[in-house]
């Protein structure tokens, strides 16, 4: 490069040094807050799904329980209208566990004194309880004093026989709200999640369960839960609460049978505590590219002002020798002089240039280190999302090539463009093989590899693409099984002439929707709060992929507990040689 051209150089990069380094660290910063806003959202997603399976699991509890209780009020109002009060008293007393389903039971019938059977069998003759206008009803009414044990109770009241006049013939009894808040555990919906059983007529609260005890029968009228009931009878809604003041994800379900609504509630504070050491990740590995980028920057402003310099100093130069050339025409051999020494000069600038650009590559080297330095969690453990997200980085720099060419072969695969390099396999040697590079893992994970191929005929293949087919369902066999569990390999030539070759073991298994998403690109069986195996979801979608290249089957067989068996079919065609 001529002396005119590395200083246009120069002052192009005096101008734009400063711009690019901030545009990078830009980057840096909005990629960050991008992915801290995808790891929000997926997070708020899982709650939201996590809310609905409670809300489920409660609406179910609940609609056991009252119908127990309903069945328990119709057993003793047959009772009461055959023996009157005081006989069914006795019976209550006798045959029933009141203590363990209800507080208390009372008896009104036709004339007589109405009891209440219960923890202090007080009596009852001064409640007024109408039963006419109920009919066959069961009616759930609002928390009230409990006369038989103290505290609060719901009533459950149930006509035994619908009758004209002052008096009626009817069962109530008295339930606990703890029969129904007892369903809460902070380990269900986080410390500040709760549970809430509510009148979907009254809107009165009969039931709450969270963290710290809190009272039951508040009017709950002004909520958006019924906004969102009239417009669907189960679903989500976000919401601060009026009790205690915590934003929550609602999830709602309106009971069948029953005039009741339970809703499960799982607090904004707990998604984010579970996504913090994520974002803190992110964070950090941001800084490090922050510091990194301005650690070039100095760098290079370093060089520019040693440049400057150099370039001031073969001006002046120059210019002295100009004039002395001036000044007396008789000192030729000086300036012929002063010419080699400025074109010295120069060429001792163009060494310190490329001396200089080389020394560059030690900062650029620390942001592969850096990243490194994360993956290796000595800031601390990395979730497998951000291990992906830093992994990246650390792929940029040293392994690019590769993540390219994988992302290039799925690509190939799915648009159908995958060209195979078909030769004649030997498959007795490519399992072994396999199997052997395999085995160092298998014996660090406590698993027994067991290869049996048994006599195989030759084939025609991609050698190359059959044994990434191999090795990634023997790893994932060997990673997905637990610490004395087994992985079996066998291969066999079916009936059809095809080489059937199974891959067997006792590992953790999956169900029928598993299979489906682990077939998926970058499908994870797992969920993204609860993963403990590490992968991108590619080998078997891609294996998959690849036997079908070959016109074959790639087929599972799992359940969750007991294992899984893939099975690859190569048709007869691929068939050459003999065993």
């Amino acid at each position: 490069m001529t002396m005119d051209g590395e200083a246009k150089v120069w002052r192009i990069s005096r101008r734009w040094s400063a711009p690019a380094a901030v545009a990078v660290i830009a980057v840096i910063w909005s990629a960050t807050f991008g992915q801290e806003a995808d790891i929000e959202a997926t997070a708020d997603r899982e709650a939201t799904r996590h809310a609905e399976s409670v809300a489920r699991s409660f609406e179910s509890f609940v609609d056991v329980n009252v119908a127990l209780i309903d069945n328990q009020m119709k057993f003793i109002a047959r009772a009461l209208r055959q023996h009157g009060v005081e006989r069914t008293a006795v019976m209550v007393g006798d045959t029933l566990a009141v203590d363990d389903l209800f507080t208390e039971v009372g008896l009104f019938g036709r004339g007589e004194q109405g009891l209440v059977v219960g923890r202090n069998g007080v009596g009852a003759g001064d409640r007024p309880l109408e039963f006419e206008s109920q009919g066959d009803a069961l009616v759930i009414g609002r928390p009230m004093a409990s006369r038989a044990g103290g505290g609060w109770v719901i009533p459950f009241l149930r006509a035994a026989a619908p009758i004209a006049g002052d008096n009626t013939v009817g069962v109530s009894v008295g339930v606990e709200p703890q029969s129904f808040s007892r369903f809460y555990a902070p380990a269900l919906l986080g410390p500040n999640g709760v549970i809430v059983l509510v009148g979907a007529q009254d809107h009165i609260v009969r039931a709450r369960g969270a963290a710290t005890p809190q009272e039951v029968g508040e009017d709950v009228s002004v909520s958006g839960l019924w906004a969102a009931v009239a417009a669907a009878p189960v679903g989500t809604y976000w919401q601060v609460s009026a009790v205690d003041g915590v934003r929550r994800i609602y999830a709602y379900r309106r009971l069948d049978r029953y005039p009741l609504v339970v809703v499960a509630g799982v607090a904004a504070e707990d998604i984010r505590a579970q996504t913090a050491i994520q974002r803190a990740h992110l964070r950090l590995a941001a800084g490090g590219g922050t510091a990194l980028t301005l650690l070039v920057l100095f760098s290079w402003t370093q060089l520019r002002r040693s440049h400057d310099r150099l370039e001031a100093e073969v001006a002046r130069r120059t210019k002295e020798l100009t004039a002395e050339l001036a000044a007396q025409a008789g000192r030729e051999a000086e300036l012929r002089e002063a010419r080699r020494l400025a074109e010295a000069a120069s060429h001792a600038k163009s060494d310190f240039l490329a001396n200089t650009s080389h020394e560059l590559r030690t900062p650029l080297n620390a942001v592969i280190g850096f990243s490194e330095a994360i993956l290796s969690e000595i800031f601390g453990p990395l979730t497998p999302k951000v291990r992906e997200y830093v992994g990246d980085i650390c792929r940029s720099g040293q392994h690019l090539l590769r993540v390219i060419n994988d992302i290039l072969d799925i690509s190939a695969i799915e648009a159908g463009h995958l060209q195979l390099s078909e030769e004649s396999v030997d498959l007795v040697g490519l399992l072994t093989e396999c199997a052997r590079l395999i085995e160092p893992r298998a014996l660090r994970e406590g698993v027994a590899l067991s290869v049996q191929p048994g006599l195989l005929p030759q084939v025609t293949a991609d050698c190359r693409r059959l044994k990434q087919v191999v090795l990634n369902l023997l790893s994932n066999a060997v990673k997905f099984t637990p610490t004395g569990g087994r992985v079996e390999v066998s291969a066999r030539q079916d009936e059809s002439g095809g080489i059937a070759m199974i891959f067997a073991d006792t590992g953790i298994g999956m169900d029928a929707a598993g299979i489906v998403q682990a077939l998926k690109p970058f499908g994870q069986v797992e969920s993204r709060l609860n993963r403990r195996f590490e992968g991108l979801g590619l080998g078997l979608p891609l294996s998959c992929r690849i036997v079908e290249q070959h016109g074959g089957q790639l087929i599972i067989a799992s359940r969750p507990g007991q294992g899984t068996t893939v099975t690859v079919l190569l048709p007869p065609a691929r068939v050459t040689g003999r065993s």
